[in-house]
């Protein structure tokens, strides 16, 4: 069958269609599988934060469980400060802050306890109040990842460490100190530390399901379209 040039067009164009629906198929069953994993999170943070374990427990357990609530006695290291940069509260510029603590029993832990805000002069560091005496900290365990990073860039080492993220091995490189790989970070309810408004994920399951439904329905309608464009070029009768 010879085809004119708007046919070849008509094929060019279903093409395009066939493209996005593959990509919106695609689209749909990964946001399946972020649906999956937030459930899975909000599983195990439910699991592990039911009751607090002690220190001894906690080191005998070689990799603990994210979430796993952890109570420490201790002190806080106020002169090893790092703060993570790039936080916002309410929409408000500021720092997570994360200070060692020293355990009674003398082993080193990284605590988040919590969001301070920043200067109008995103160049002036500011100067966090100490966490003085001794006090016993109830927190989640929580592993940092990397985030995307367009361009990695070299603290100085001064004190507060600013960070663009929680990089412990450099964090043990600076301090000196042996850290675990997990950070603790205080909720809200512990009046030690800062503003603590934490979110253990941004979206419901069910947005991303809400999402997945979504891009399955545009593929369908594609689909639709691009069969009915096909019958009224092709299989219409009248058809060069």
């Amino acid at each position: 069958m010879h085809l004119s040039k708007s046919h070849h067009k008509i094929i060019f164009f279903l093409s395009l269609i066939f493209v996005f629906i593959i990509i919106c198929i695609g689209l749909g069953f990964w946001q399946l599988s972020r649906a999956e994993y937030k459930q899975d999170l909000l599983d195990t943070f439910h699991k592990n934060s039911q009751k607090s374990i002690n220190e001894t427990a906690l080191r005998e357990l070689n990799l603990p469980s994210a979430f796993q609530k952890v109570k420490i006695k201790g002190h806080f290291d106020n002169q090893h400060i790092i703060l993570i940069d790039n936080k916002t509260h309410q929409g408000i510029p500021g720092f997570h802050v994360i200070i060692p603590f020293i355990s009674s029993a003398d082993h080193h832990y990284l605590v988040n306890v919590g969001w301070y805000e920043g200067n109008a002069d995103r160049n002036q560091i500011p100067i966090i109040p100490s966490i003085n005496g001794d006090h016993t900290i109830e927190g989640f365990v929580v592993w940092p990842q990397k985030p995307m990073i367009l361009k990695t860039i070299t603290p100085l080492k001064t004190w507060p460490l600013l960070l663009q993220w929680p990089d412990i091995a450099l964090i043990k490189q600076y301090t000196q100190m042996n850290f675990p790989d997990y950070i603790i970070w205080l909720p809200s309810d512990q009046q030690i530390g800062f503003v603590k408004d934490w979110s253990i994920e941004v979206m419901q399951p069910e947005r991303h399901i809400a999402y997945a439904v979504q891009w399955f329905a545009m593929a369908a309608i594609l689909l639709i379209c691009g069969i009915i464009i096909l019958i009224k070029t092709f299989f219409e009768k009248g058809d060069d």
